[in-house]
């Protein structure tokens, strides 16, 4: 059925794009076809040329109505910008290399044609749906997050709430991919505290981090202390020392004390003891970990590492580097399995900034490289996309972005983003809560829908401040208010 016909303009149609009259029920978003060439309308006008001169509208409405002199609504019609997506030739998606013709009737684009140019499948995560279609977004694994995604929008965007929708898709599949959340205020921890029963035993939460410091490499040790080349050397000669002499585990007291005995130079030995010292005032080393890295790392399991007791964002760095630096070279040893690595608040652990002791940057742009070749994934959450390390960003292959409003962000986005449009830059800053573009490695073309329901139910809500002082007074709806003293 014929919804609007194709028109000639100064630049359309081309082999990019064309417009076309609309004559029926057409709405932004939506996808067309004209023949077997499919588009999505980016922009939809309405012209009348009864009011198209400001100088004619003005002199005409001081004497009497412009409607009541003209039939201007019957002269009202409306033209459609599409961009095309792509050609559909028997199975197979090609580049269009000849226009669609002035007059070809335009029709509203069948799911299956949709499905194909995007590359969506049929058996992937079930992310969200495009209701103007109703069609069922779902997204192969592998394109989704082996190169690497990055979910990016503002607070309240609804950013989270597309995580756990991920995180259930995840965790529905009968072979689940191990995943590591970093979770830094502790939403997920409490998200997943009452699970369906489909996800009973596949949520392990851990808390109060302790770190073994027998699994502390010099490598590590010289990103979290800054270390120089000789410092370096002279730790990791300590350390050598140790692991012979010790048989079993150790603490960090036992490395200050044979650095004390050591015949290290004053200098190198007093910086060394001061950066040790440093790092037991954390109070976070013992000698064992609180969590064994195969225990954290385990088909089937989504591993929560909860760190909202924790104030410091040094100590923070320093977890987030020890496991991921662990997980990493063990998984390019074969000695763990693939896995995904989700780091919210990701810009606080991988710093555009140069002025930021970032310790844990390093090894998440070594991921970020290098992760792909070895099956370890890495998925990046932000809601400041111009703080968040470019490396790290343009490495993710795949975007996810929600509402964006700040400017310098939807620069930065579009610098490190594959396919993003200029309309997408447009549109970026007026999305609803729980809309996303998602672009790049995991898409064919890029394309907009809703995030779908979870199936996690929640009744808790943002609470207002209201709610908050009541709760810490402790009484409930019976603090209605509060008296007023002059």
């Amino acid at each position: 059925m014929s919804i609007g016909t194709v028109i000639s303009t100064q630049d359309s149609p081309n082999t990019t794009k064309f417009s076309f009259v609309i004559s029926g029920d057409i709405k932004k978003n939506m996808y067309v076809k004209v023949n077997n060439v499919i588009a999505v309308v980016e922009e939809i006008y309405t012209f009348n040329p009864y009011y198209e001169h400001a100088d004619s509208v003005s002199y005409y409405e001081k004497e009497k109505s412009l409607s009541q002199i003209y039939p201007t609504t019957e002269s009202e019609f409306k033209v459609a910008d599409a961009l095309i997506m792509g050609e559909i030739k028997g199975d197979r998606v090609e580049r269009v290399i000849f226009p669609v013709n002035p007059g070809e009737n335009v029709e509203i684009a069948d799911n299956q044609s949709i499905s194909k140019i995007l590359g969506l499948d049929d058996k992937g995560l079930w992310l969200g749906n495009i209701n103007t279609h109703n069609l069922k977004v779902k997204i192969n694994m592998n394109r989704l997050l082996k190169k690497h995604l990055a979910i990016l929008a503002i607070s309240g965007a609804g950013k989270s709430y597309f995580v756990s929708v991920i995180l259930e898709e995840l965790m529905k599949r009968k072979t689940m991919l191990p995943i590591i959340l970093i979770d830094v205020h502790g939403e997920y921890s409490k998200l997943f505290k009452s699970l369906p029963k489909e996800f009973n035993g596949k949520v392990k939460v851990i808390q109060n981090i302790k770190i073994g410091f027998k699994n502390v490499d010099p490598m590590m040790l010289a990103h979290w202390m800054s270390l120089t080349g000789i410092q370096t050397r002279e730790i990791s000669s300590q350390l050598a020392k140790i692991e012979k002499e010790v048989q079993g585990t150790y603490d960090i007291d036992l490395v200050i004390d044979k650095v004390k005995e050591s015949n290290i130079s004053t200098n190198t030995k007093n910086s060394l003891i001061k950066w040790l010292e440093y790092l037991k005032t954390f109070g976070m080393f013992g000698k064992v970990d609180s969590i064994n890295i195969h225990e954290l790392v385990k088909p089937g399991q989504l591993s929560i590492i909860d760190l909202r007791e924790i104030d410091s964002l040094t100590i923070k760095q320093i977890i987030v580097s020890y496991y991921a630096r662990r997980m990493f070279n063990k998984r390019k040893k074969d000695e763990l399995p693939p896995f995904s690595l989700i780091i919210e608040e990701a810009h606080n652990f991988a710093s555009q900034a140069k002025e930021d002791k970032n310790i844990s940057k390093s090894i998440l742009q070594t991921i970020a490289r290098e992760g792909r070749k070895f099956g370890a994934s890495l998925v990046v959450i932000s809601q400041r996309p111009v703080q968040l390390d470019t490396t790290v960003l343009s490495q993710c292959n795949s975007h996810a972005i929600l509402r964006v409003t700040n400017p310098n962000d939807i620069k930065h986005i579009q610098e490190s983003s594959e396919g993003f449009t200029t309309q997408m830059a447009k549109d970026i800053p007026g999305l609803a809560v729980g809309e996303v573009f998602l672009t790049g490695e995991a898409v064919n073309k890029p394309v907009l829908f809703k995030v779908r329901k979870r199936i996690i139910d929640t009744s808790e809500k943002d609470k207002t401040l209201d709610d908050m002082l009541k709760e810490w007074m402790g009484k409930g709806d019976k603090v209605d208010n509060v008296s007023t003293f002059i």
